[in-house]
């Protein structure tokens, strides 16, 4: 039998400035893509998720991609329009990318797609003030209600990352 999978739904109803996370750092820059780019999206997917098993888009030919940017979802059957938003922050460090988030707009409900920092990045006290920055963009941008989940193969800080910042279980399934 293969091992059970927790997986945690965690939500945020309202910002927390208080819990906000600074960067404290001059060599931070973070680039919200103002053009959708399947290949930045794939690249980024593809070495942030590699260590964590990520692997629902890891086959997508690029074409795919720019479908899943350009909002038309990620499952195999392509609606006729689009049925989100998807919204791109990268993370650069010393000039080199460092991680990324992805903000998926459904009306007023906003997920943190996908979030997560590059292995050279990692344990560089970023990952807080990343998922702030996040935070911080989803309600600039009109969430109501903002969510994320992850589960016990991600990296052991992300979920104390998520409720550190302001995040509250409200579900949990195991698979």
């Amino acid at each position: 039998m293969a091992d059970l999978i927790k997986t945690y739904y965690l939500e945020m109803l309202a910002p927390k400035p208080a819990l906000k996370v600074p960067f404290g750092r001059v060599d931070i820059k973070l680039e919200a893509l103002q053009h959708a780019d399947a290949s930045i999206n794939q690249q980024m997917y593809l070495a942030v998720g590699g260590a964590w098993g990520w692997r629902d888009k890891a086959g997508w030919p690029l074409a795919r991609w720019q479908a899943y940017v350009d909002g038309f979802g990620d499952a195999d059957t392509l609606p006729d329009t689009p049925i989100e938003r998807i919204e791109t922050t990268v993370l650069w460090w010393r000039n080199e990318p460092a991680g990324y988030f992805e903000l998926s707009f459904k009306g007023s409900d906003v997920e943190i797609r996908y979030f997560g920092l590059l292995p050279h990045a990692i344990g560089q006290k970023l990952g807080g003030a990343l998922l702030s920055a996040a935070i911080e963009q989803a309600w600039q941008m009109g969430a109501r209600r903002l969510w994320v989940h992850t589960c016990d193969l991600d990296h052991a800080a992300a979920l104390p990352n998520y409720q550190r910042c302001g995040f509250q279980l409200y579900k949990t399934i195991t698979e």
